[in-house]
């Protein structure tokens, strides 16, 4: 049997210009921390067995 692994695309692109912004979404800052850093977290604390950010 094979073993089967799991993975995380993020797809982390494009600007914030519906949020009023002219920083990349992904590094608008929520609570201190860009928004990506959440997302990252997010999947390295489950079950994943890698994380591709694209």
């Amino acid at each position: 049997m094979r073993n089967k692994r799991s993975v995380a695309i993020v797809l982390s692109a494009g600007v914030g210009s519906r949020m009023n912004s002219d920083i990349p979404k992904q590094y608008i800052e929520l609570m201190g921390k860009p928004i990506i850093y959440y997302t990252i977290k997010a999947f390295e604390e489950s079950n994943v067995d890698g994380i591709v950010l694209v």
